[in-house]
């Protein structure tokens, strides 16, 4: 018996009781269907079991083609069995990264098709950290990390994405008061230590210092300054009770997310950053907070060193306290410089606090959505490049090739 149907995107069929379902292709729906036509007038086992053999050999599945065919973006070498990104697929314009993906993602992707889960924001994030090779905000060149160097942030890239948190607190709790076995708990209190949204934009944690105090001049009884002096932040009020005469003290708390101040919790004389347009020191949740053209940074997976750090609840574990708080904030992978060399953390040109993890009773005045983050950014990106190219076009005509090729990434649909 043999029944063959089309599906939207799939063709799906029953072979002597043995369901099957392969990618539709137009070539082969129409071979099977002769075969389906042949197979209802078959009067004997032989001609029987030769159309079962031409079927199988129709619906046998190449399970890297079954990949790439239900993504447009992605693009298989069989002879070295990589995956690479490749947008425009079957255009003239088809551009066909030479950064192969790392096993991790292979092994994410492969997963994620065969349990039907949406991998999309991964190809975005791919996407987006493949344009963090070119390096052109210092001199404005267009420039490009050597391959070698650039396949080591790689690693670094694909160990970031995947590591695991475990939340030990959790774990005890599940354990002493649910009673879950070790095993079990742990299981129930592994994350993601951080997550990509639908965009592909990283959503990573930042520990910073809350500033509570401001400055604030003094004068003497005739109007003349004679110093400064700092004053709360957030004044608290007082008041008292008309009929008891109970005085009470409320804290000072600010309205707003967006109208608190915060400082680098870490290295607070460390390279200064752009905050609202302000070179400085300054954290705030609503603003864009980037490195300047002439500031330092390091490029090399290795500790310490210059550029704006952010990680995952991994990082923020390590440095975290009471007095502490944290800063949610959207990045870019196309603004990733380099990764410090255990791992957590990322070293960025620029990253977005939307909110502040503790204070809940403390609202936010917008709500920042990753999409807006990506287009500022992204647009940010690409006017630079523009100027790029300017520079470039007086040197070498493959140096302007690759520029287009990098802006055919930057503006593609993905």
């Amino acid at each position: 018996m043999l029944i063959v149907n089309r599906g939207e995107k799939e063709i799906t069929g029953v072979l002597n009781g043995k369901p099957f379902n392969v990618p539709f292709n137009d070539v082969t729906f129409k071979a099977l269907k002769v075969l389906e036509s042949q197979m209802t007038k078959a009067k004997d086992f032989k001609k029987v079991e030769a159309i079962v053999e031409k079927v199988e050999a129709l619906i046998v599945i190449d399970y890297n083609k079954l990949v790439v065919s239900k993504n447009p973006y992605l693009m298989h070498n069989p002879e070295k069995d990589e995956y690479f990104l490749i947008v425009n697929k079957g255009n003239t314009d088809e551009i066909v990264s030479d950064i192969p993906l790392p096993q991790v993602l292979v092994e994410y992707i492969h997963e994620s098709v065969d349990k039907n889960i949406d991998y999309m924001p991964l190809m975005k994030a791919w996407k987006n950290f493949l344009l963090s090779r070119m390096d052109i905000r210092v001199k404005g060149e267009f420039k490009l990390t050597k391959y070698d160097q650039f396949l080591n942030n790689v690693a670094f890239f694909a160990t970031f994405l995947d590591t695991k948190f475990v939340d030990d607190d959790l774990v005890t709790d599940l354990i002493e008061e649910e009673g879950y076995t070790v095993e079990r708990a742990t299981e129930k209190a592994t994350y993601n230590d951080i997550s990509i949204t639908q965009e592909g934009i990283l959503a990573c944690y930042k520990v910073a210092e809350e500033i509570t105090e401001k400055w604030k001049l003094t004068y003497d009884e005739f109007g003349n300054i004679t110093g400064r002096t700092q004053i709360p932040m957030y004044p608290g009020i007082t008041s008292i009770d008309e009929i008891t005469g109970e005085v009470t003290k409320e804290e000072g708390k600010p309205k707003y997310q967006e109208d608190r101040y915060f400082k680098p919790a870490i290295w607070q004389d460390g390279e200064d950053f752009y905050c609202d347009g302000i070179l400085g020191q300054i954290y705030r949740v609503g603003q864009t907070q980037w490195l300047g053209r002439d500031a330092t940074v390091n490029r090399n997976n290795t500790s310490m060193g210059g550029g704006l750090y952010i990680g995952g609840l991994n990082y923020i574990k390590n440095f975290g306290n009471e007095t502490r708080k944290t800063l949610s904030c959207f990045v870019n992978p196309a603004n990733i410089i380099s990764f410090q060399s255990n791992g957590n953390a990322i070293r960025v040109w620029e990253l977005f606090p939307n909110n502040v993890i503790e204070d809940d009773a403390i609202k936010l005045k917008s709500i920042y959505h990753s999409s807006k983050y990506l287009s500022d950014s992204l647009n940010k990106l690409n006017d630079e490049m523009q100027a790029a190219v300017i520079v470039s076009k007086e040197k070498t005509d493959s140096k302007t090739i690759k520029n287009n090729n990098i802006l055919n990434i930057l503006k593609s649909n993905l």
